[in-house]
């Protein structure tokens, strides 16, 4: 039994907010006084999200993303990892960074092989003014103990925002061919109402300056990816060149909401039913009502009907 959506898309990849908290106040990420977060009690416990992906493993789900908020400041984190590692499935954990040090090595005794680390500039100074005082040097160190403790492909995922400069983008290439890492340039989506598009011109200056081969690389997602030097190179650009026809992704948000798409707000309460004590087969079919409602593409052009004006750390990475 599989979850296929009514245009023939296989959905077999779930993202998992474990946590709305956050130790960083991104710009594009949520508003400048913050935003209200959901009561602990209203949280998905450990338990009830292992009881969900036990479901999803039957239906088919066979990749697992870890996000947040941040989700290694929520308590408990690394039990529920490693949890997590002795199901059936592929997972790993997406961050921001500033505490991967800490935590590095009791990720990889949980068995965590692959990190993503969200970091859009490789600058002190703009590092400090996109996270409102977050510092920079924390993320570069947990990167670096991050790759020599084996954790691969680790990833940077970097958001291009207004004044993201072609200078900007040569030291992220420069950095990933120096620890052999894997750094994806990301379209800005619109969240807070803060957006840009100039990814697509970055890209093209960047074929024109350096030698990039064009790779397809299992694992790596949509996008763009060029080798060079020992590093990849991707470009993401969700909205410019979208790629909903090859969507294989639900989200589960942190108090329990499974979302078809990143754009909609035809969710369902999974929450209500496992704490109900639904059985399988019921929650099942709640897995199926969302599918069902799976759009064919996403539509950030109406915001006012999309997930995506409400604050991303309130909706998971």
């Amino acid at each position: 039994m599989k979850l296929i959506d009514k245009f023939g898309r296989t959905i077999d990849y779930l993202r998992i907010s474990v946590t709305d908290r956050c130790n960083l106040r991104c710009v594009y990420c949520m508003p400048e006084k913050g935003v209200e977060t959901i009561p602990h009690s209203e949280i998905l416990r450990y338990e009830e999200i292992l009881k969900i992906v036990d479901v999803a493993i039957t239906l088919g789900i066979k990749k697992i993303r870890v996000t947040g908020g941040e989700p290694l400041v929520r308590k408990g984190i690394i039990g529920f990892l490693s949890e997590l590692s002795h199901r059936k499935v592929d997972f790993s954990v997406t961050t921001n960074g500033i505490l991967l040090g800490d935590f590095a090595d009791d990720l990889k005794k949980a068995g965590v092989k692959r990190i993503n680390v969200s970091l859009d500039t490789l600058s002190e100074k703009k590092f400090s003014e996109i996270t409102r005082g977050g510092v920079l040097k924390k993320v570069i160190n947990g990167i670096v103990k991050a790759k020599a403790l084996g954790f691969e492909p680790l990833k940077i995922n970097a958001v291009v925002l207004p004044d993201t400069s072609e200078e900007d983008i040569k030291t992220f290439i420069e950095f990933a061919k120096t620890n052999g890492l894997v750094v994806r340039f990301i379209e800005h989506l619109p969240f807070a109402g803060y957006r840009t598009n100039q990814l697509v011109a970055l890209e093209k200056s960047c074929k024109m300056k350096y030698n990039l081969i064009p790779t397809d690389v299992e694992g790596f997602g949509p996008g763009r990816h060029y080798k060079m030097n020992g590093a990849t190179i991707g470009f993401i650009s969700a909205l410019t060149f979208p790629f909903c026809r090859k969507c294989n992704r639900l989200r589960l948000t942190s108090d329990g909401k499974l979302l078809p798409c990143l754009s909609s707000l035809d969710f369902v309460d999974v929450k209500k039913a496992v704490r109900n004590c639904a059985s399988d087969e019921e929650i099942k079919n709640l897995f199926f009502e969302a599918v069902k409602n799976k759009p064919e593409k996403h539509t950030f052009e109406n915001p006012r009907d999309c997930m995506a004006v409400k604050s991303m750390v309130g909706i998971g990475g």
